[in-house]
């Protein structure tokens, strides 16, 4: 039997042998990461595009209100960030686990800061909450892209925000 070591194989979190070497998986890392923080960047910027591409078509997403696919999901926050003045999602810890070249999962933690318009377009309330973005990712053809996504409210806060400057 080849050495894990040797050969470069991991995978000694679920006690079987895997075809994913200690390079392969810093790889699918490094690319989940940076889908991650395309993904918040797309969100924050409202390009809405942008957001679908981090997604397959058939992806599940459980989002606040929201429970459906990646396409709806798209549509539901054309609707919804409409009402937000501003936002930003930064992300902290990321704990990314490779189960296999073209499977892996997620838990994320971010820090959303969101400031709501009122009727009339004025910032009226700010929004701070601690998100765990629970993601099961996808490599097809080479691309990988969200496949599944749970997010959990860990606390929020909301208040009057201060006068804001642009």
């Amino acid at each position: 039997m080849p050495s894990r070591e040797r050969d470069g194989y991991v995978n000694q979190r679920v006690g079987w042998e895997c075809a994913v070497s200690a390079v392969d998986e810093s790889v699918i890392e490094r690319v989940i990461t940076k889908l991650l923080l395309r993904y918040a960047h797309a969100v924050d910027r409202r390009d809405y595009d942008a957001v679908a591409r981090c997604y397959w078509p058939d992806a599940i997403d459980e989002h606040a209100t929201f429970r459906g696919n990646a396409v709806d999901y798209v549509a539901w926050l054309r609707d919804v960030l409409p009402a937000v003045a501003v936002s930003t999602h930064q992300f902290t810890n990321i704990l990314i686990d490779v189960h296999s070249p073209t499977d892996a999962s997620s838990e994320t933690y971010c820090l959303n800061v969101s400031v709501f318009c009122g009727t009339e377009g004025e910032p009226d309330r700010l929004s701070t909450a601690h998100l765990r973005y629970l993601d099961r990712f996808e490599c097809r053809n080479g691309d990988w892209r969200i496949s599944d996504r749970r997010v959990v409210t860990d606390w929020s806060r909301s208040e009057t925000p201060p006068p804001m400057v642009r």
